[in-house]
């Protein structure tokens, strides 16, 4: 399990931020240490310099002198000197940057000195000292203490930082749009191997990459249409033999054998046709709106007029962009594999709805075991291989499966409540 999300910008942006912490933190940590390192001392020393002359200013008046001055002194200015009734308190101040100040301030002043804040929201700075046989403390405004010598360094990490992020969002636009384009154009390329139209404004490894794709794309279909004719002509070339075959087997004394001999020849010509469907069936018709339920009304009544026992259970108006042809093949291999390996009757439903619709075919047979649900939609695959030996090459429901994605429809197998097994083909964002 990953911690990190699923989509490429969202990741990038999750571990920029991580650095972007990383990086605050460490600045902060080396203002902090900057502040400890040059400002305390500066600050103890212009501190110690005004405690001096303000001691030697007391010293040298009389008692009703010092009341002139402190009034005078306190009229104007931010800065406030008022007597104390006793000594300074024990302890220090909590902030480390006041610590160093105090610790700097009595080296230089008397350990009868301390510097506090005023309270822990107060923006002004107390200093405590005696002076005159007395003890004094001086106001002043804190503000700015720690952080005004830094702020140039701080306007360049937040420049630095809005720009990393800047040329992130930029080359995650740079990355996403061909990103898309190539996802967009893989997933047509899963039925239809479609190229990728990659602009020349992309990255040169994505432009790269969307042309070995394309070669790819290329040989794959050059190889589908060599595989098609191949097949197309090995059914030719069959066919006349096979009909020799049933020519033959009229002139046979053995009616037993010769009706062995046709239904071999039947068989292997079955085997064949599935061979060109499922060849077919990767290769695009002429599409336009076709109504499934008008289609499945007169496939379902050939097959009554054969005497099969398929039924109309259902029949609603559900309109898709397919071909006549394509929706009579799909019925046609779900009907024939309901009454090759389940039971009658074998039941068609059609259901359309503003969001969709659905094409069932259900038999009323035993089903099959969930687990081999998958293994019926890949070629060649035979839950009973005897019955490769009657013209059943596990070609069937494959497809139906590759039909139902090239009209947008999407196939799955279930074991109905009430017995047999349900194909469904689901069609979404249809009108009904």
């Amino acid at each position: 399990m990953t911690l990190l999300p699923s989509k490429l910008a969202l990741r990038v942006a999750l571990i920029l931020l991580l650095v972007l912490f990383a990086g605050s933190t460490a600045f902060v940590v080396t203002l902090r240490a900057r502040l400890q390192d040059v400002t305390a001392p500066q600050v103890a020393g212009d501190l110690s310099t005004s405690i001096a002359g303000i001691r030697a200013a007391l010293a040298a008046l009389t008692p009703e002198q010092k009341e002139v001055w402190l009034q005078q002194l306190n009229a104007g200015g931010e800065a406030k000197l008022q007597a104390m009734p006793g000594p300074p308190a024990e302890g220090g101040p909590s902030r480390p940057m006041l610590r160093r100040i105090d610790a700097d301030l009595r080296r230089l002043s008397g350990d009868d000195t301390r510097v506090r804040l005023e309270s822990r929201s107060s923006s002004r700075m107390l200093v405590e000292f005696r002076a005159g046989g007395g003890f004094y403390r001086l106001s002043l405004p804190a503000r700015g203490l720690a952080w005004s010598a830094l702020l140039p360094l701080v306007w360049l990490f937040l420049s630095m930082a809005g720009a990393v992020w800047a040329a992130v969002l930029i080359v995650l636009w740079q990355v996403n749009r061909p990103l898309k384009r190539s996802a967009e154009s893989l997933a047509r390329s899963v039925d239809q191997l479609a190229e990728i139209d990659m602009p020349r404004s992309a990255p040169l490894e994505f432009r790269i990459f969307a042309e070995r794709f394309n070669t790819l794309a290329a040989r794959l279909r050059a190889q589908e249409r060599e595989r098609g004719l191949v097949l197309a002509g090995v059914s030719h070339d069959l066919r006349a033999p096979l009909t020799r075959i049933r020519m033959r087997a009229e002139l046979v004394d053995d009616r037993a054998a010769a009706q062995s001999l046709v239904r071999d020849a039947e068989s292997m010509q079955h085997i064949i046709d599935q061979f060109l469907d499922y060849q077919r069936a990767g290769m695009a018709d002429g599409m336009r709106p076709v109504d499934v339920g008008e289609i499945a009304r007169g496939v379902v009544a050939r097959y009554r007029q054969l005497g099969a026992g398929v039924e109309l259970a259902e029949q609603g108006r559900l309109s898709v962009m397919a071909s006549g042809p394509i929706v009579e093949r799909i019925l046609d291999n779900l009907i024939d594999n309901a009454l090759a390996y389940g039971a009658v009757p074998v039941e068609v439903r059609v259901t359309g709805s503003a969001a969709g619709g659905t094409l069932e075919v259900r038999d009323h047979g035993s089903g099959i075991p969930p687990q081999d649900m998958a293994r019926l939609l890949q070629p060649f695959e035979r839950l009973d291989e005897a019955r490769s030996a009657q013209g059943h090459c596990g070609l069937g429901l494959p497809i139906v499966d590759r039909l139902a994605r090239q009209i947008g429809g999407r196939l799955s197998l279930s074991n109905h409540p009430s017995g047999g097994l349900s194909a469904l083909l689901s069609f979404e964002g249809l009108s009904a």
